[in-house]
């Protein structure tokens, strides 16, 4: 019981690579549950590669929408990995702004970052 008292209001912390605009269905799930649970979540994304597609809302948690400024140079080999460093600098950044007590790395292209603010925080 005490257990579960220490826990609630936790800040959480979901960071992820979008490509595509929505949540897979057992994130979403995670996610609502940990909120109904009295969780702070925040969700550190980019923005997905269509632009064309509406991003989802997810009214409840605090979104963080990374534009990535290295998405729009011309695509080659060697834009890739400036793409993933800036968003591993970026993510960094915004992770530790919002001082989260657990970090959870949606994608395992996030799993660098995620490993980084669990270690900092």
């Amino acid at each position: 019981m005490k257990d579960e008292l220490k826990s609630e209001g936790a800040r959480v912390l979901f960071l992820r690579i979008s490509f595509v605009p929505f949540l897979l269905l057992p994130v979403r799930l995670f996610i609502d549950g940990l909120v109904a649970r009295g969780h702070e979540v925040t969700l550190i994304k980019t923005r997905p590669r269509d632009q064309r597609t509406p991003e989802e809302a997810r009214p409840h948690i605090r979104n963080v929408l990374l534009e990535l400024r290295s998405r729009n140079l011309p695509k080659s080999r060697l834009v890739e990995p400036l793409v993933f460093a800036e968003f591993i600098v970026r993510s960094i950044w915004h992770g530790l702004r919002s001082r989260p007590h657990l970090v959870v790395a949606i994608d395992l292209d996030t799993l660098l970052p995620a490993l980084i603010i669990a270690r900092l925080r």
